[in-house]
């Protein structure tokens, strides 16, 4: 998936879907209780979220990942 971004720690999964096949808003799911990601827990732990987006942040800056416009 080109420009897509996703992190997981624990029960959680937050993703990122770049245009044309998404809006490029990230997404948290409970990987556990919802293998499927079928319902967004953005609104319910945006702290999660935060923290995910800081991690992927941290990790593309750290091996030099490289995002195409």
């Amino acid at each position: 998936m080109q420009n897509g971004k996703w992190m997981r720690q624990d029960d959680y999964k937050a993703v990122s879907v770049a245009a044309p096949y998404g809006s490029g808003v990230w997404h948290l799911y409970n990987v556990v209780d919802y293998p499927g990601e079928t319902r967004n827990l953005t609104k319910e732990h945006p702290d999660i979220l935060t923290k995910l987006q800081d991690a992927w942040d941290s990790y593309a800056k750290d091996v030099g990942v490289v995002l195409s416009h």
